[in-house]
């Protein structure tokens, strides 16, 4: 009995093992189908995403079409290179380019917003900045364009003493310069020396060609158009030269230079950046082919010779700095226009906010 008895416990026990072995594997097999069906559901949601995403990047993007005015003159030089290589950055970004002659009718379009960037004279781009007017100022990329020519032997601004320059506007820049430097170099305006104004730089040709001005001063490229029709005049001082003296600094007093609309950096910052680049690289290119530039001109009808903007190149002081790095010599030339009217910058110097420099 005894040994029956054992090997029935012994039968139970086995019976019980393979009960408890069998109930030990399904949970193996369902955690296993589990785990497969996850990394199934995984791999597809991650291609699903990765598809999405290549489809993203795919799409073309927003076409944009930007309006970009400038003056007739240097700064229409300045740019000519884009202006010619035509009407596009990259795929989606047309420019359509417009050469404005009236500083009023610049300042209505940028006033009214109509513009995406513009070139402008920088003392305008202060006072629409002190306006509350969207724009950021980009760059500098004339550096001044005034001489003073004549006639007679003049070797020093003392031998101004007594004589009287023609010039355009009072107020105006070339007005608001000459007597800065008169003042620095100890002579006092309207005093010392006197000034004929007359209403447009196109009045200052004819007046110094026909002997009745022999003093006068001149913006390039109308200088070395007067200089092939009169060649006894002479280039007496070369006011950027004579800045930089009188304020004892390496830049030139920055004329114009490029502004760039708020919402356009805002909103689209890789568009902003690439007129930023493509402002520099006309510039850089100008100051390297003249001829080629002055062929550029001619083609695009901007009403300069080629041969007149090959010869004016070097005398329109193209150097491209941005923003912040043309801020010193702005708010040095500020200064100065603000010493003699508040207005004449809006009232107030720039704030940080007024210079633009794009996102690294």
């Amino acid at each position: 009995m005894k040994k029956r008895g054992i090997s029935i416990l012994l039968i139970v026990m086995l019976l019980m093992t393979g009960l408890l072995g069998g109930c030990a594997a399904q949970p193996a097999e369902v955690e296993t189908t589990a785990a497969e069906t996850t990394a199934a559901e995984t791999t597809a949601a991650e291609t699903t995403a990765a598809e999405t995403t290549a489809a993203e990047t795919t799409a073309p993007a927003e076409a944009l079409n930007l309006k970009f005015a400038m003056p007739v003159g240097a700064p229409t030089v300045s740019i000519i290179k884009a202006m010619k290589d035509g009407k596009t950055i990259g795929d989606n970004i047309t420019i359509d380019y417009e050469m404005v002659k009236s500083p009023d009718l610049m300042a209505s379009k940028l006033i009214n917003g109509e513009l995406d960037a513009a070139i402008v004279p920088s003392n305008l781009a202060i006072k629409l900045y002190n306006k509350g007017i969207d724009y950021k100022y980009a760059a500098t990329g004339v550096w001044g364009i005034l001489y003073i020519v004549g006639t007679e032997d003049v070797a020093s601004w003392q031998d101004l003493k007594g004589k009287t320059i023609t010039m355009i506007g009072r107020g105006l820049t070339p007005d608001i310069v000459t007597r800065h430097l008169l003042k620095a170099n100890g002579l006092e305006p309207d005093v010392d020396v006197m000034f004929d104004y007359v209403d447009g730089a196109a009045n200052l040709a004819p007046l110094f060609i026909s002997g009745k001005s022999t003093l006068s001063i001149m913006p390039e490229p109308m200088l070395s158009k007067v200089m092939t029709k009169k060649p006894e005049g002479k280039v007496l001082f070369d006011l950027q030269q004579e800045w930089k003296t009188a304020t004892g600094t390496s830049d030139s007093y920055p004329q114009a230079g490029m502004l760039i609309k708020g919402e356009l950096i805002d909103n689209q910052p890789a568009a902003a950046a690439a007129l930023l680049d493509l402002y520099a690289e006309s510039i850089a290119w100008v100051n390297a082919n003249p001829a080629d530039a002055g062929a550029y001109g001619e083609e695009l009808q901007i009403g300069l010779a080629a041969k007149l903007i090959e010869k004016a190149v070097p005398r329109m002081n193209l150097t491209f700095k941005n923003g912040p790095d043309s801020r010193a010599a702005l708010e040095a030339y500020y200064q100065v226009l603000f010493d003699v009217s508040a207005k004449a910058i809006g009232g107030k110097m720039p704030d940080d906010a007024f210079y633009y420099a794009p996102q690294q």
